[in-house]
Order: C-alpha cells, then structure tokens, then sequence
C-alpha cells in the first residue's frame, strides 16, 4: 500500500477585544520545529528513514516527489537537525547512564558517509556502538559515529568511566586498556569461537 499523505488544518478563531482593540487569538498546538508545514510524525519518519533505512536525504527528496509532496533536501535536513537537538538531551542522559554501569560491550562496524564538502562523495566512517553489560534493568545503547577508527574515539566516549570491557580483538580496545587503569578488557566468546571453528574446518 503506498504511502498516503494527508494536510491538517488547523482553524484558529480570532476575537477582539471592545476594550483595549487586541486581537487575541487560539494558539497552535506545540511543535519542535515552529511554523513548519509538516507535523512531528513526518520528521520522525525522515530521521528513521536517514539512521535506521539508511535513506539518504536526497533520494527521500525523489520518494517525497513521487508522492506529489514538496519537500526539499534543505528542508529534510533542518529536520534532521531539528530532531537531533530535540532528542539531544536523551542521548546525553543514556551516555551518563552508561558510565554508570560496571560491563559495557563495544564494537564498530564501517559505514559510508555523505561528505557535503567534497561534493557529496561519500568517504569511510564508522559507528561506534556501546551497549550496557548489566543483567538486570533496561539495557543502555548508545552510538557515536566518528570519521576514524583509532583508540580515542572509545577512549573519548569512555572518559572517566572505569568497568569491564567485552571488545573483540581490535588493536584499539587493548591500547585503550593499556592507558585507562580502571579498564579491564574482556573478550568477545563469539569472535573467540571463530579461531576455533576455522581449525575445526
């Protein structure tokens, strides 16, 4: 079933005052992004659509005009900004929480980025993924996505924090460890697993 976009409209009625000449009127219900023309379910599905289907903006732009809805990449892109600010304060509560946590698991994994200075060529990046290790109450992940995949980008996101690190065998976690005292490294049993399962074969 396609997509199916519908416009709200909101009527405000507008009353003056015999008195003192003011008009006075209905206020609009609240918006992260004032006087724009879309609703918050639209700039959610933007963002899910660029972080979790990995849908660039400009071919969401192309799936937007399909449907006859006008919607430019300079204004997907506010919203993407607009909805990073707004869940800004979440994410740094859920990196505070994870320093808390005495098991943390961490890995990267490579992605393509889109480079606006180069023309919108996309070059190497990477995000970092940090999951609480904790056995009980709900599990804090976060992500930080950085152009590089040397050891202070975890020791940055890591700063302060002391605890059990379950990594693979990646070079930066160990020259991590060896830096930061209060971190001990703990290996990942499925990447272990791998060695073995390669002279099985």
């Amino acid at each position: 079933i396609p997509a199916r976009f519908v416009v709200n409209r909101y009527i405000r009625p507008q009353y003056s005052c015999p008195c003192c000449q003011k008009v006075f009127s209905g206020e609009m219900p609240a918006h992260i992004l004032p006087k724009s023309a879309v609703e918050p379910s639209v700039i959610a599905q933007v963002v899910i659509n660029k972080y979790c289907d990995h849908a660039p903006l400009y071919r969401q732009n192309n799936i937007f005009a399909r449907a006859d809805v006008g919607l430019p990449e300079s204004t997907l892109a506010d919203m993407v900004g607009v909805a990073g600010a707004a869940l800004s304060p979440l994410a740094e509560l859920l990196h505070t929480k994870l320093l808390t946590c005495g098991v943390v698991h961490a890995d990267e994994t490579g992605m393509r980025i889109l480079d606006t200075k180069k023309g919108g060529k996309s070059r190497s990046g990477y995000l970092w993924a940090y999951v609480s290790g904790e056995r009980s109450g709900a599990r804090v992940v976060c992500f930080d996505c950085q152009i590089g995949r040397g050891h202070e980008h975890p020791e940055n996101w890591l700063q302060g924090w002391s605890g059990t690190l379950v990594v693979d065998g990646y070079q930066a976690y160990r020259t991590l460890a060896g830096k930061v005292p209060g971190i001990t490294l703990a290996g990942c049993w499925a990447h272990a697993r791998r060695g073995f399962a390669d002279l099985y074969k």
